[in-house]
């Protein structure tokens, strides 16, 4: 699962026990952050000020890439990545 931290950074958390039904308690693992907030240089300069509410991850099936959406000032920031843990800004989707 992942969160953003202080509209900075998105972190992955990872259950502590997997046997537990209620997966109670996660960790953070050392690979943190895996996301830090975008800046572009095109106008406006976003600084993802409205970085925010990543989507899950999911798998290309042409390429075999891992894809996540998150919310930046004025688009969508597409991130890709090969092992769910470097994760490469891949463009803006919208406007």
């Amino acid at each position: 699962t992942y969160s953003v931290e202080c509209n900075m950074v998105v972190v992955n958390a990872i259950p502590s026990n997997l046997s537990d039904p209620y997966l109670v308690h996660w960790e953070k693992p050392s690979y943190n952050p895996i996301i830090v907030k975008p800046v572009l240089n095109r106008p406006p300069t976003i600084y993802a000020k409205d970085f925010r509410d990543p989507t899950e991850g999911y798998l290309g099936k042409i390429d075999g890439l891992w894809r996540m959406v998150i919310g930046c000032e004025k688009g969508l920031c597409l991130y890709k990545s090969k092992d769910f843990q470097e994760w490469v800004l891949a463009g803006i989707l919208w406007p």
